[in-house]
């Protein structure tokens, strides 16, 4: 799929010059490279594009009012949507807007909502759309731990979704499991959004029955509605809304809409994140393989940095020469620093897993198994190898404290661990350092 200006000219075929073609060729590749202003007015989603690339992918699609419990209606191949219920124009029309007058469309269905299409775990979806993007610029957000999730889209994290509806498609109020945080973006169009504080969808729009549509509030039948913390906004090609993990939302197309979300886990949301896990409430997500992944990933990131640290201590002691380290040599890169952040605030999840479960273990005995959340103390990852969560501290204790020593001589050994139960900490921040 392409977003075009309306004042791009089609495609040149260049004869002759060999020079002439390759320098269009590299001209096209440095405009690829450059970051798409979304908010851009000239810009449109090319829908005969997107048709011919990705059409034959089958797609959730929902309908107005869809039933909370079996929302999706059908999946249906993504041209068959972009035909029956997408904004076209008639013959008599020029405009290429999706925003266009609806007396210019021809929907057949225009009541359906392409909604959540999970294109990473698509063989020609995670080919065309996955870029191994990061979820914000500038670092707003941490490391990302899902991308180390699946092997099938690598480097990539797997919760990516697509959403894409006339106006007035909607998702209604909900509010997603699993301690995540979301990203809403949208591509083309505009959506509104009320969001309600996590605190408050139970209790003050008692379960959801309770309405925030400014039309239909009732304080008679639900008084506690007007304490709830709402807001309403609505966001347009060039902005992105960040929702906290647990916030009630509903979004709502106000003119024809292609819109990119994202679920997002760093070292802000892990608490919220084991506390889900052990609750069950979201086991799709494999949360204990996400953490299992996210720490081998992580641990080896650093100890190729703690290796060639150890080698140029060997290559001096080859030498016989004293070890002097220059400002490069020293520097850590901020993938790497990223990478020891995340492990440390890893390392205290793992553990807490590894302590609940004891705990769990020795309250229920052999009924532990069949609680939610991780029924024991191994994970089972690539459906095979097992591996304990204890072990799994005492590796990343060693992985930091091989790093904290990569330029000396000779590594201190670990401190002894404590006896069981007891508190034990990662080394401190001063000391990564």
């Amino acid at each position: 799929a392409r977003l075009r200006s309306d004042g791009e000219e089609e495609e040149k075929k260049v004869e002759g010059d060999d020079d002439m073609r390759g320098s269009s060729v590299a001209n096209s590749a440095d405009k690829k490279d450059e970051l798409l202003d979304l908010s851009d007015p000239s810009l449109y989603l090319d829908v005969d594009a997107m048709a011919d690339d990705i059409g034959q992918e089958e797609v959730p699609v929902v309908k107005k009012g869809y039933d909370d419990t079996e929302p999706i209606l059908a999946r249906i191949p993504l041209r068959t949507f972009l035909d029956a219920s997408w904004p076209s124009v008639d013959n008599q029309g020029d405009s290429k807007s999706a925003s266009a007058s609806p007396s210019a469309r021809q929907n057949h269905h225009p009541s359906l909502y392409l909604h959540q299409w999970q294109f990473p775990l698509s063989e020609t979806g995670e080919a065309k759309l996955c870029r191994q993007s990061k979820a914000l610029p500038n670092s707003i957000f941490g490391e990302d731990l899902y991308k180390y999730w699946l092997d099938r889209c690598p480097g990539d994290c797997p919760l990516q979704y697509l959403f894409m509806g006339n106006e007035e498609t909607m998702s209604k109020m909900h509010k997603d499991p699993g301690g995540l945080a979301i990203s809403i973006a949208p591509i083309v169009g505009e959506k509104e959004c009320v969001l309600v504080h996590r605190d408050d969808g139970n209790a003050c729009l008692y379960h959801l029955e309770a309405t925030v549509d400014p039309d239909s509030i009732d304080f008679d039948a639900y008084p506690l509605l007007s304490y709830a913390r709402v807001w309403r906004t609505t966001i347009k090609p060039g902005e992105i809304l960040i929702m906290p993990q647990g916030t009630y939302h509903q979004c709502r197309n106000v003119t024809p809409c292609l819109s990119y979300s994202r679920f997002h886990l760093d070292t802000i949301n892990l608490r919220p994140f084991l506390q889900s896990m052990f609750d069950g409430d979201a086991a799709e997500l494999s949360q204990d393989e996400v953490i299992w992944n996210a720490v081998d990933a992580l641990m080896k990131k650093v100890d190729k940095v703690t290796d060639a640290g150890q080698e140029i201590v060997k290559e001096s002691l080859r030498a016989g020469t004293s070890l002097i380290l220059s400002p490069d040599q020293m520097k850590v890169s901020e993938d790497v620093t990223s990478a020891v952040d995340a492990l440390r605030s890893l390392r205290h999840i793992v553990r807490e897993t590894a302590r609940k479960l004891d705990l769990r273990e020795a309250v229920k005995g052999s009924k532990a198994d069949r609680m939610p959340g991780p029924s024991s103390q191994t994970a089972k990852i690539d459906g095979s190898k097992e591996q304990v969560w204890s072990v799994m501290v005492e590796d990343i204790d060693y992985c930091l404290h091989e790093f904290r020593y990569r330029f000396s001589k000779n590594v201190p050994k670990l401190p002894n661990r404590r006896a069981r139960g007891k508190k034990r900490f990662a080394m401190s921040a001063p000391l990564m350092r």
